[in-house]
């Protein structure tokens, strides 16, 4: 056997044994240009990225050559700097081959598809018998350079644009990277960026820097300990930043999205340039402490932008919401559409809530009905009104610590039909409960229901009623639980007063 080829190269020799299932046997590493003499038989030659079967009879020469294919550096390769082939070389053995940083390939047989650098080339050699066909292709280069604020051992990623194929090569900072002329994405800590490699072009990318911080004051372990879920910036859908730490990014448009936010926020961002945010916060405290899990974070806390009706920020009481609004409304679940201001320029703030306890007092007057019945924010930090308050039972709510009024509005049902209102200034402090009867009036047909529903419950039961509300509604219910309960199972079960 005799394959030519260019001097230096090499090739293998497997002898066939069976062919179902495929057993091979080494025989010979040979020589491009030189004989081999080989018994009579079937064999498999191999060489790079290619094989080709051969049977050899006795008394004949079989010949086979070994076409060249060169790639070409777009300068003199480092130690570090990356070029890889991917290929299969026998579809009977479905045997693949890897190269690293090798840029000629030996190949019998005229057509071949292999893998340059994630990118499908088709190869197609020709030539007279005998002849050694020899192909060279100009490689282009790429590297995100390493600068003083690049931690070390950051890697950048390189993907084609195309969908042919889903391969991604991984390249450390500073490093070239060889590739085919084209379109490639590079993407370096979830941002990316679009790159067009002229042949034989040397890129370098020099990335940008950015960090999202927040302020020492804040405890950003608080979300972990209360929710089970740490502070973060996402960036792009799909990645994450630690807060306080400085990323490289690549150049162009970058989202960042603060933890809880539904709201991106888009910063466009110049080769080298180093960004520094400045995240603000709020913190609701509702007063519990710090060994009260039941209580810590148990209320959902909203972000609002002015004049918009939906949040673009939720997360829990006592744990800090982050964002980067200038002008920025809170919301506390239960006291909906009543909203503090956070004053411009306040990076961090803390806000406090107390509690308003409503106990109607159902009262039928004729020519009366209390149709509304609402609480109004009266403080120049706060704004809004909470939603209509039930007639007939008690409502607790919380509010940030502030003033307020109970706006109440009485329909006459007479043949002038006039609206009333009345209101009645109250304030909340920090921690505080406030327990307010409010005198309210029902139709004749309401207040039957109401009574009708009260004298199901027992005749007895109805004088204790108020006593047991105002016990599960008091400020000291989470401490008192227990004896509440008891209170409310001792009335039910001995239908006595207590």
């Amino acid at each position: 056997m005799h394959v030519s080829g260019l001097a230096g190269g090499f090739y293998e020799i497997y002898r066939v044994d069976s062919e179902s299932p495929m057993q091979l046997v080494s025989e010979h590493a040979g020589t491009f240009n030189e004989d081999v003499k080989l018994p009579a038989g079937r064999y498999l030659v191999l060489a790079d990225c290619s094989s080709q079967p051969v049977r050899v009879y006795a008394g004949k020469r079989e010949k086979l050559v070994a076409h060249q294919i060169n790639f070409i550096p777009a300068m003199a390769p480092g130690e570090d700097d990356k070029f890889s082939i991917q290929c299969e070389r026998a579809e009977k053995t479905r045997s693949r081959q890897y190269f690293s940083n090798r840029f000629s390939l030996s190949m019998i047989g005229e057509s071949h598809d292999i893998l340059v650098g994630m990118v499908p080339l088709s190869l197609q050699f020709g030539g007279s018998s005998g002849d050694v066909d020899i192909k060279s292709h100009l490689l282009s280069a790429i590297k995100v350079e390493s600068t003083p604020e690049t931690p070390p051992d950051l890697s950048y990623f390189v993907s084609p644009t195309t969908d042919l194929v889903s391969v991604t090569e991984k390249q450390d900072f500073g490093k070239w990277l060889f590739l085919l002329p084209g379109d490639y994405e590079v993407e370096v800590n979830g941002t990316k960026m679009l790159v067009s490699l002229a042949e034989g072009e040397k890129r370098v990318i020099t990335p940008a820097f950015i960090k999202v911080e927040t302020s020492p004051k804040i405890d950003l372990e608080l979300s972990s300990q209360i929710r089970g879920t740490p502070l973060f910036v996402e960036v792009n859908d799909g990645h994450w930043f630690n807060l306080n730490e400085r990323y490289a990014v690549l150049p162009g448009k970058t989202m960042l999205r603060l933890s809880g936010s539904n709201q991106p926020k888009e910063v466009e961002l110049e080769e080298g340039e180093i960004l520094d945010l400045l995240a603000r916060s709020v913190v609701v405290d509702q007063g519990c402490s710090p060994w009260e899990w039941n209580c810590l974070g148990d209320l959902e806390v909203r972000l609002y932008q002015p004049a918009q009706p939906f949040p673009f920020t939720t997360g829990v009481t006592d744990v800090p919401l982050l964002f980067f609004e200038p002008e920025v409304f809170v919301g506390v679940e239960g006291s909906r559409n009543i909203r503090h201001r956070i004053p411009r320029g306040e990076r961090d703030l803390e806000v406090h809530i107390g509690y308003l306890e409503i106990i109607p007092k159902p009262l039928h007057i004729k020519g009366q009905i209390t149709d509304l019945l609402r609480i109004e924010a009266k403080d120049p930090t706060l704004s809004g009104v909470t939603l209509d308050i039930a007639l007939d039972r008690p409502t607790r709510m919380p509010l940030v610590t502030g003033q307020y009024q109970l706006a109440q509005y009485v329909m006459s049902t007479g043949a002038d039909g006039d609206r009333r209102r009345s209101s009645q200034l109250l304030r909340i402090g920090r921690d505080q409960t406030v327990t307010l009867p409010v005198q309210v009036y029902l139709s004749e047909k309401r207040m039957a229901t109401l009574r009708k529903s009260l004298a199901n419950n027992g005749s007895k039961w109805q004088p204790t009623r108020d006593r047991v509300l105002e016990c599960l509604f008091s400020q000291q219910f989470r401490a008192l639980w227990i004896t509440c309960w008891k209170t409310m199972w001792r009335v039910s079960k001995n239908n006595t007063n207590p």
